[in-house]
């Protein structure tokens, strides 16, 4: 799956996957190979699985015919990418 953000491109397996490579640059390692995560890493796997739940919500209830519910959870996903990208921008500087 590839995802697209402003000018950033990420690309994987699955849809968490793309996020993690679009805004940590590559993947982040299974929870069991993180020593000692930061908090800043965290936050970013925070964000990154709350956008996933969203985007995986919107498409059910897209899917359903719940579009009040869908739109919703487009805009909790979009919350998610901007906040992700907010903190990719500040890390960089």
């Amino acid at each position: 799956m590839a995802v697209m953000y402003d000018d950033k491109l990420g690309y994987a397996e699955t849809f968490e996957g793309a996020l993690e490579n679009l805004f940590t640059g590559g993947t982040l390692p299974p929870p069991e190979a993180q020593k000692a995560p930061t908090k800043e890493a965290a936050n970013t796997g925070e964000m990154i699985e709350r956008a996933n739940q969203a985007f995986e919500d919107y498409l059910r209830y897209l899917g359903d015919k719940r579009f009040e519910e869908a739109s919703k959870e487009l805009r909790k996903l979009q919350e998610s990418l901007q906040s992700l990208s907010q903190q990719s921008a500040e890390s960089v500087e």
